[in-house]
């Protein structure tokens, strides 16, 4: 699911040329997680976090509860227990847009868990982790090397935003790995910048191609295991749910 049918929308047309099809197992290849991907790029997903989910009855029309808030769901599983379960939750998932990561929800900066703001937090975690500056990544990922704000302008196209960041930055060497990816407008039919199409990408071919027991590698005998396994997990999650919904 996670490469079939998740990644490709997330890299858009970036994904054949970062991640590719599978070719087998890879004894050479190093699967090891980098710093910057699960410090950084991969809390691209923060951005993608909306204020309100819809819930919606069996029918697909609205229901009796309303949107559930994030504010309100977060960490309070009584609450989604309490009002009608899970199904009504998932059910506006299948209808509802996904959000673009570019621009980071209110809820998440301002009523995350109480008073914190996780954007400050993702922050100073790549502070922590020693990043080099977004500047240098954009370097690494082949888009040149960028001595003003307004040569970042073929990966921010809003001007309003790169000047912003001077303001708050002063140098284009100052900022921050996942603020300057964050902020990146979309590659081609993808969700994410080319920062994060260039570190989540890969990241997912070695994990994948480094990986001795992933399911693709499974041949003869084998190959109905994936489907065996997803008729599993299917069966045993659907005994906590009062339908299923296709």
């Amino acid at each position: 699911m996670d490469y079939r049918e998740w990644l490709p929308k997330i890299l858009g047309a970036a994904f054949s040329s970062v991640v590719g099809d599978y070719r087998g197992y890879d004894p050479s290849v190093d699967a090891t997680i980098a710093n910057e991907f699960t410090s950084a790029a991969f809390r691209f997903g923060h951005g993608m976090i909306q204020e309100f989910y819809q819930r919606l009855d069996p029918n697909f029309g609205n229901s009796s509860f309303g949107a559930l808030a994030l504010q309100k769901g977060t960490l309070h599983s009584d609450v989604l227990v309490n009002e009608g379960g899970p199904d009504p939750l998932v059910r506006g998932m299948f209808t509802q847009n996904v959000k673009r990561p570019q621009r980071v929800t209110t809820t998440v900066t301002e009523n995350m868990f109480g008073s914190t703001d996780l954007s400050t937090i993702n922050i100073q975690r790549g502070r922590d982790h020693g990043h080099p500056s977004y500047s240098k990544y954009r370097e690494l990922c082949g888009m040149g090397v960028a001595t003003s704000f307004d040569h970042l302008s073929r990966e921010i196209l809003n001007t309003a935003t790169r000047e912003k960041l001077e303001k708050i930055y002063g140098s284009v060497d100052r900022i921050d790995l996942w603020v300057g990816a964050l902020l990146e407008d979309p590659v081609v039919r993808g969700l994410v910048g080319p920062t994060i199409a260039c570190i989540v990408g890969p990241q997912f071919k070695r994990t994948r191609d480094g990986d001795r027991w992933f399911h693709e590698k499974l041949s003869g005998s084998d190959i109905s295991l994936p489907a065996a396994r997803y008729h599993k997990w299917i069966s045993t999650n659907g005994k906590n749910s009062s339908a299923v919904v296709l």
